[in-house]
């Protein structure tokens, strides 16, 4: 059995889109100026620091919380507070792209499955492999989905201009967390991946499939291999990472 079970849905028009949904929301189709770029966020401790040092201005209408960054970084809007997974970030994916949004940076923690990355390194995503369903109901069967070249190459860039040490490489996409076994570990380690986490497969997907650019970052927040797992029990190393990509990612955009 394959995902999806309808293969023939690939070639056919959604019979329900995001627009329908952001047209029957007047807060939405009101809004005095439209949105260039986003940041995808999942870590409350992130997007918390962040109200810090920004002023955010809330968008009201969407999933989750949708707010716009300070004056000096217009055009820029960052989603947080909707939860984990492919699914529900693909929800706000595309009300996004909706709205007009047409660069996308996600970011995020991962779990590490590399020898040589630790708790706190940063990860620019190469390629996701599509361990997932989501991806599936969007592009054709094939083993990756793949970033923006473009604005992966900036991300970097930006971590390189503030002095941020990083790696780049692919992740693995998964639905299932808890279902991770020493086998996969072993097996996508040795094909060259480093990090899994649950989105970035279904977001470039979405990305490709509505013609608009997605990278991904991660800051590493625990490690799995034969001997099991670690996690960043003080959280601050994490925390930390995620400023510095959210920095870069600001920048990026800007």
């Amino acid at each position: 059995m394959s995902v999806p079970q309808h293969p023939e849905k690939l070639s056919q028009s959604s019979l329900l889109n995001a627009k329908d949904v952001i047209a029957q929301n007047s807060k939405l189709t009101d809004l005095e100026k439209v949105p260039m770029a986003a940041i995808l966020t999942y870590q409350p401790n992130l997007i918390k620091a962040v109200s810090k040092q920004y002023r955010l201005k809330k968008i009201d209408g969407l999933y989750g919380d949708v707010h716009w960054l300070d004056k000096k970084k217009s055009g820029i809007v960052v989603a947080s507070n909707f939860g984990i997974g492919a699914p529900v970030a693909s929800v706000v994916l595309e009300n996004l792209i909706a709205l007009g949004v047409k660069r996308f940076i996600n970011i995020g923690t991962a779990g590490s499955i590399s020898t040589e990355l630790e708790i706190g390194d940063l990860v620019v995503c190469s390629k996701a492999l599509r361990d997932e369903g989501t991806s599936h109901h969007y592009l054709p069967a094939a083993e990756y989905a793949n970033p923006s070249e473009d604005l992966k190459t900036a991300v970097i860039a930006s971590l390189d201009s503030h002095g941020y040490a990083h790696n780049a490489g692919p992740t693995w996409t998964t639905d299932a967390p808890y279902r991770e076994t020493k086998s996969e570990i072993i097996h996508y380690r040795d094909k060259g991946i480093l990090t899994v986490e649950m989105e970035a497969a279904a977001l470039f997907a979405i990305g490709q499939f509505r013609q608009v650019e997605v990278a991904a970052a991660f800051a590493v927040s625990d490690v799995a291999d034969e001997n099991g797992w670690r996690f960043d029990t003080g959280i601050r190393s994490t925390h930390e990472g995620l400023i510095n990509l959210f920095e870069a990612a600001v920048d990026t955009l800007t």
